[in-house]
């Protein structure tokens, strides 16, 4: 006999903090790590091979999972403190923080860039894209 399961609206929930920590992890992991002691912000090798586009959005969810750890008062970032993290220039940092926004991966206000939850599988898409 073909039982089907009754679904019911309860089948699509997840619990997002652990979702959302699993795909940080995937975005991260392979080109960064975060100090316990310091909550300070180790690149990887693998970092340097990566395309500017890539590294900014690398260190962009880098703060996210930095914010979440508690280590940073905001995940907010500004293209600045994205430049210091990441030793790009900020003179690349400005137009890729902006291609990104227009491409509605990242938020910005006033000046701040973050990765918003909702667009998580979407950077790990975008970093992972030709690698």
């Amino acid at each position: 006999m073909n039982e089907e399961k009754h679904k019911t609206l309860d089948d699509l929930l997840v619990d997002e903090k652990e979702l959302n920590e699993n795909l940080l992890v995937d975005i991260i992991e392979e080109y960064a790590e975060i100090g316990k002691e310091s909550g300070e912000v180790i690149l990887k090798p693998a970092f340097e091979e990566l395309k500017s586009e890539k590294k900014v959005a690398v260190v962009v969810a880098l703060q996210k999972a930095r914010h979440e750890l508690d280590y940073i008062d905001t995940e907010k970032s500004t293209p600045s403190e994205l430049e210091e993290i990441s030793g790009l220039k900020l003179g690349t940092i400005k137009p890729k923080v902006r291609e990104l926004e227009k491409e509605g991966l990242l938020k910005n206000e006033d000046g701040s860039y973050f990765l918003p939850n909702y667009n998580l599988n979407k950077i790990k898409e975008l970093i992972e894209k030709d690698s």
